[in-house]
């Protein structure tokens, strides 16, 4: 249905085997994700 949600795309995986080690080693690495989940919940 249009306007009623909001999405977000992470085109990777998380985990050590696909992230970089600077990205998974971010000291905003947790607040990132906290942010994204955030901003697209209802």
């Amino acid at each position: 249905t249009y306007h009623k949600g909001k999405v977000c795309c992470f085109a990777s995986d998380c985990s050590p085997h696909w992230g970089s080690p600077q990205f998974l080693q971010w000291e905003q690495y947790a607040t990132f994700w906290c942010n994204v989940l955030h901003t697209i919940k209802k």
